[in-house]
């Protein structure tokens, strides 16, 4: 599809560094001027873009198509539970680095654990 092959194109000058977070990209009718195409194809570009978070588009007086901050996604799905994560470590999950007494309310916090490791 046409539109893709700009939003490649306009997304790739973005990661080679034409535009900074914060630049204003050209207007739909100039940027439809300079691939050949109409404004309608250039709007479907922005919109793949703007899926992709890679500009923010406004309306109004200070409105316009703007590069977005880079948005950093994280894979939650990989990170080991609370269970792994004690497995590798020293201390067990069920009783951790203190053993507590749950049946009394501590009335203010130790200054440093008591036990020896």
């Amino acid at each position: 599809m046409l539109h893709t092959q700009i939003a490649n194109a306009v997304a790739s000058s973005i990661s080679l560094g034409h535009f900074r977070t914060g630049d204003r990209l050209p207007p739909e009718r100039e940027l439809a001027k300079e691939f050949g195409v109409n404004r309608l194809t250039v709007r479907q570009a922005l919109a793949d873009l703007q899926l992709r978070k890679l500009i923010l588009r406004r309306t109004g007086r200070n409105g316009g198509t703007f590069i977005a901050e880079p948005v950093i996604e994280y894979d939650l799905t990989t990170f080991a539970g609370f269970s792994e994560q004690a497995a590798v470590s020293v201390t067990s999950p069920a009783r951790g680095c203190c053993e507590l007494n749950a049946s009394k309310p501590m009335r203010r916090r130790p200054r440093r654990c008591s036990c020896r490791r």
